[in-house]
């Protein structure tokens, strides 16, 4: 899950790109506008799936206790311990917490890198709470799967209706795409890439460039945190809830 991470960690990518700027700013955006009407009598109990290296973990442990999990033991070596309460190596499909143990399950670009998904899903479900949200981000457009992709060791891209059939075990709450405003030359450059040798997508920009692709983004996240939905872009971002149990509704079988 984050072999990308661990990368750009030592390249340098992280934290200072437009790109994982505006992935904060989304990240809090989300968690302040899905998780202000949960009970406060105790911490929220929040498990980070897919930490990577912790660059998002300054951001979501504002919002209750957090605990992470990778399945790169480098990458959790670099996370700072007063950043999380716990860090366990583990795979998303096999989550070594009984049932019910969180409030939040956050997975964001995760969900695209395991062969089963589906799996991961209900794993995901089945170590929330009943009422409990799952924040997610995927990368969107089947047609979009390039090089980038092969090298981030992604096993696919999704398709909108796709993503709402896979979340059918949960109820949705919001669901969008995201990065709509640079989505056009940002698909120009991966369709033109779809055969070439695997190699990540990874641009340089002046700081002026950088804060103001940063600015627009932000506006971006401004819209979804009104409850705007955009019309397409690079990935989906989306908030459920795990039913309760008067309100079932179960996992597809496919």
């Amino acid at each position: 899950m984050t072999l990308m991470d661990y990368k750009d960690y030592l390249s340098g990518q992280i934290k200072d790109n437009f790109w994982s700027m505006a992935k904060r700013d989304l990240i809090e955006m989300l968690l302040d506008r899905y998780t202000r009407d949960m009970p406060r009598d105790s911490p929220v109990q929040i498990l980070n799936v897919g930490a990577g290296v912790g660059d998002d973990l300054k951001v979501i442990r504002a919002f209750g206790a957090v605990h992470v999990v990778d399945i790169d033991p480098r990458a959790l070596q670099l996370i700072p311990e007063g950043l999380c309460q716990e860090k366990r190596i583990a795979d998303v499909v096999d989550l070594p917490y009984s049932e019910g143990s969180f409030d939040v399950v956050t997975c964001f670009d995760v969900f695209e890198h395991v062969k089963d998904d589906k799996m991961a899903m209900r794993e995901v479900d089945r170590v929330l709470k009943e009422g409990g949200l799952m924040i997610f981000t995927v990368p969107a457009y089947q047609a979009l799967y390039s090089s980038h992709d092969r090298v981030l060791q992604h096993e696919r891209r999704y398709d909108y209706p796709d993503m709402i059939h896979r979340l059918a075990g949960f109820t949705i709450v919001f669901i969008s795409y995201w990065n709509c405003i640079l989505s056009i030359p940002v698909a120009i450059k991966r369709l033109l890439r779809r055969k070439s040798m695997p190699s990540a997508d990874i641009v340089s920009f002046s700081r002026p460039q950088n804060l103001f692709l940063f600015f627009l983004m932000h506006l971006e996240n401004r819209l979804l945190k009104c409850g705007v939905k955009l019309p397409f872009g690079t990935s989906i971002v989306g908030a459920c809830r795990k039913p309760k149990k008067e309100f079932p509704t179960g996992f597809p079988i496919d």
